[in-house]
């Protein structure tokens, strides 16, 4: 079942193949803190900042990763298939120090890289480019 964004779907050019340019923006839902992932030409990913204090990170990546592949959240593979949704939230509110202030988690989740950076920013790239 789709969630309206099939037009998402296979947005990130693979394995760097000269195809078109996947779409400047596309819609996210289920967020209150982000509404949109931006391309970014040079690293060829979708990208967004997201506010830790209103979206959880696992919902911040569950529902990009919605937005990028146009399948609707329900019909996600479990994110606790691959990481700790409980652990990922925690780092985020754990009181930060000087050492993880640039700190970065990266995983693979359907079929992309996640990377969520300690200063909320979102980064989702086709796995293995």
């Amino acid at each position: 079942m789709s969630d309206g964004n099939d037009a998402a779907k296979s947005n990130l050019r693979e394995n760097g193949s000269d195809g078109p340019a996947p779409p400047a923006s596309i819609p996210v839902s289920y967020t209150e803190s982000f509404d949109t992932l931006d391309y970014d030409v040079d690293t060829d990913s979708y990208r967004s900042s997201f506010d830790v204090t209103v979206d959880t990170p696992s919902l911040a990546v569950i529902s990009a990763i919605a937005a990028v592949t146009g399948v609707a959240i329900t019909e996600l593979d479990p994110l606790h298939g691959v990481i700790d949704p409980d652990a990922l939230d925690k780092l985020w509110l754990s009181s930060g120090t000087t050492e993880r202030a640039d700190s970065r988690v990266t995983f693979p989740f359907a079929g992309y890289d996640v990377s969520l950076s300690r200063d909320g920013l979102l980064s989702i790239r086709r796995e293995g480019v």
